[in-house]
């Protein structure tokens, strides 16, 4: 059975998705289209398909990199509270509610027993 998990972007891909995203936030996400994309990488359209196979790949790719980039913010400001002031407001909402749990704090706490303790 084939695997349903997208395979690993390449440094190019990477790029491709770092200026979606930056059009997205310049522009919004009507303005987000291959031909777009393509005239703002200085490439032609056809090219980021050897990337990334169709709009829909490049949207879970970008959507993919914020969550990631927000796991990392997530993941600094759990064990460096002095962090936590400078997130989005969003990830702080979220933060608070998960550590409100009490095993994820347990688990948080077991971390720093071990040696993550805040940098």
């Amino acid at each position: 059975m084939a695997s349903s998990a997208p395979e690993p972007l390449s440094a190019r891909g990477k790029a491709i998705v770092a200026a979606a995203r930056e059009l997205l936030e310049e522009e919004g996400l009507e303005a987000l289209s291959m031909r777009r994309l393509a005239e703002r990488l200085g490439i032609r359209a056809p090219s980021i398909y050897k990337h990334l196979p169709d709009k829909r790949a490049l949207e879970n790719a970008v959507i993919s990199a914020g969550f990631e980039e927000q796991a990392e913010l997530f993941e600094r400001a759990a064990f460096a509270p002095a962090l936590r002031p400078r997130l989005p407001r969003h990830t702080r909402a979220l933060m608070q509610s998960l550590l409100a749990a009490t095993d994820l704090q347990d688990r948080l706490n077991l971390g720093r027993t071990f040696g993550r303790a805040a940098e």
